[in-house]
């Protein structure tokens, strides 16, 4: 099932700023530890700035027509300065430009001239181009290569 709301990034610091994208229009709510913090709608095709998560801890955003569920995760802590670039990737048949940071990686829609995606603690080693919108996304660790595929479409990293 495809997400209805895109949010990124769903884990990062006090001073990050989140985001929340959608094709259709959509009404959502926020929560955190189970009380009603913000209401928002964001429009069709519009990337939407959330408010402060100025609080550690777990966020819940629920679409209000689906009701489906996506969790926000604040770490306790403030992310100072930026990263180094490691590399960039374009690919043909992908919408996107990748840029894969030391500590991170920042997917950028040249056509809306922003960052669609971040995920903190991603810094693959190699990105392939796999098919339909899908990329391969391998990260070499001292204990061995962790592969992950990264759905275009639903701007998220599948879950095996």
């Amino acid at each position: 099932m495809e997400n209805c709301l895109k949010i990124y990034p769903r884990h990062g610091f006090l001073n990050t700023e989140y985001k929340v994208r959608s094709e259709k229009e959509e009404s959502f709510t926020i929560l955190f530890n189970g009380h009603k913090m913000f209401e928002g709608v964001v429009k069709a095709g519009e990337t939407k700035v959330l408010p402060k998560l100025n609080v550690a801890g777990e966020y819940i955003v629920i679409s209000n027509r689906t009701n489906e569920r996506q969790k926000i995760c604040v770490e306790n802590a403030l992310r100072l300065g930026s990263s180094d670039l490691k590399r960039a990737y374009v690919f043909d048949d992908f919408p996107y430009i990748i840029f894969v940071m030391k500590d991170r990686i920042h997917i950028y829609d040249p056509s809306i001239e922003t960052y669609v995606y971040t995920e903190n603690y991603l810094s693959p080693n190699d990105i392939q181009y796999i098919t339909d919108g899908k990329l391969l996304f391998s990260t070499k660790h001292s204990d061995g290569t962790s592969l992950s595929i990264f759905n275009a479409d639903k701007l998220c990293i599948e879950e095996s």
